[in-house]
């Protein structure tokens, strides 16, 4: 999916070479999915198992939090995937069929997202050799929608926090790799925790009943990706992929098998029966 996404940003109207085509294909793929499960959606998983209505709400919500524009240094950049997502998955139904694309209101260039890249010059991205992220774009246009949406109750996050801080003498941390949010970012990440439903609400139809401390359980964010990540392509494939031990812990989890570990001496108790 990510090849079409690439070719989308090659095709009309944006006509991206391919250093622009990389780096927004990393930034949707590598940043976007930690950034809307702090922000917006905690069981946020891949990137393309949602549609482009999801990404048209979810980009309107967070144009409207002015937390988010204020502390998020990517909040710009964040918008603006959103916005190729939602053209992106409109111009693949429209390929297939299955319905015409809505017409947005443009600038009088003849591009809906009027984009204004300014080059860089090529750093070395950790290595990685990724450039920098066009950061003058356009935002702003207002829609109305109407959703329907399964509320999570804040309280069970709290209150599962709250039990596995009482269960670590104090200390919160990821029950997969034992990272603490504190120990890596100091004060501002004294607490942070990011919480998964053992069972998916989005699976269950209607109000229902939830133990914070045998349905929940904190995950730091990039072990939250990969189990969504993981059970997404497991049922996708319905074979169990190949992968090392941070792999199998996962799936322990997944599986509420044996999911106690000493996470290489972080201190992390067993998960509860």
């Amino acid at each position: 999916m990510i090849d079409k996404f690439k070719a989308f940003l090659a095709g009309k109207p944006h006509k991206m070479d391919e250093d622009w085509q990389e780096q927004w294909a990393y930034f949707v793929g590598c940043k976007l999915p930690s950034i809307l499960r702090t922000w917006y959606d905690p069981e946020y998983g891949d990137v393309w198992e949602r549609g482009g209505s999801y990404y048209e709400n979810t980009r309107l919500k967070l144009a409207g939090l002015s937390g988010f524009k204020k502390s998020c240094a990517e909040a710009g950049d964040t918008l603006q995937a959103l916005k190729l997502l939602v053209e992106f998955f409109e111009d693949e139904k429209r390929k297939a069929g299955l319905g015409k694309t809505t017409k947005k209101r443009g600038t009088g260039n003849g591009d809906p997202f009027s984009l204004k890249l300014r080059r860089t010059s090529r750093g070395t991205g950790g290595g990685h050799g990724v450039t920098a992220l066009p950061v003058v774009l356009e935002e702003g246009e207002i829609k109305e929608m109407h959703i329907a949406k399964c509320e999570r109750n804040p309280k069970l996050r709290k209150a599962c926090i709250e039990y596995y801080r009482a269960q670590n003498e104090g200390r919160i941390a990821c029950v997969a790799c034992g990272m603490a949010f504190g120990d890596v970012y100091g004060e501002i990440g004294e607490g942070y925790i990011e919480v998964h439903h053992l069972n998916p609400i989005s699976q269950i139809e209607g109000v229902h009943a939830v133990d914070p401390k045998t349905d929940l359980v904190p995950l730091c964010a990039n072990c939250h990706a990969m189990i969504h990540r993981l059970m997404s392509a497991e049922k996708k494939n319905g074979v169990d992929l190949e992968g090392g031990a941070a792999l199998v812990k996962l799936r322990g989890i997944i599986g509420g098998g044996c999911r106690a570990t000493d996470n290489g001496g972080h201190g992390v108790t067993a998960l509860p029966e």
